[in-house]
């Protein structure tokens, strides 16, 4: 799923992806969520010195929405 954001990120550079994300705020962001359908990508985002935490990102729903504060929370506690 895309939004705003990729049609942003490709203009100035930055990779299109968790990893992108990832590498473009290393300098400031130890840990980052990404979502399930990337775990996959999870090494290639902690070589670049960030810590992935992978979630199911798509809040279909409260219980989803919630399971992912809770995740994101845990992830920075």
């Amino acid at each position: 799923m895309k939004g705003p954001a990729d049609r942003l990120m490709a203009p100035l550079g930055i990779d299109v992806s968790c990893v992108g994300v990832a590498a473009h705020y290393a300098p400031w962001c130890a840990t980052i969520v990404i979502d399930a359908v990337d775990a996959a990508r999870a090494p290639e985002v902690e070589a670049l010195g960030v810590r992935p935490v992978v979630a199911d990102t798509m809040m279909r729903s409260p219980q989803v929405a919630a399971a992912l504060a809770r995740e994101a929370l845990a992830a920075v506690a």
